[in-house]
């Protein structure tokens, strides 16, 4: 799996996680976020969506713990994340002149 973390002005990073996307692994990437925002000197917002590992209780308490800004997100709500655009571009120029068989040849 490939997580990326993006602001207004690009991306700050893309990071290949080996295995799924838990609670835990969930939280170590919102702690690179907000050490990587910190040096930048600025506040955001944290955008996830409805996926199990954001709507955890782990990570709510996570969350209000560290004192993470969320963007209220509703219920059934189309995916306006921008990124869902960004994961597009990217693939279809990483495919468009060969075709990968193993994750590291990627």
């Amino acid at each position: 799996m490939i997580y990326g973390f993006m602001t207004f002005e690009g991306f700050l990073w893309i990071k290949r996680i080996e295995l799924s996307l838990n609670f835990e692994r969930y939280q170590d990437i919102l702690i690179l976020a907000n050490n990587e925002v910190r040096k930048m000197k600025k506040n955001f917002i944290w955008m996830h969506d409805r996926a199990s590992s954001h709507r955890s209780n782990s990570t709510k308490d996570f969350i209000s713990k560290k004192k993470v800004k969320l963007l209220n997100w509703p219920a059934r709500s189309p995916n306006l994340n921008i990124i869902e655009n960004v994961w597009g571009l990217l693939s279809n120029k990483i495919y468009e002149n060969q075709q990968y068989r193993r994750l590291d040849d990627l």
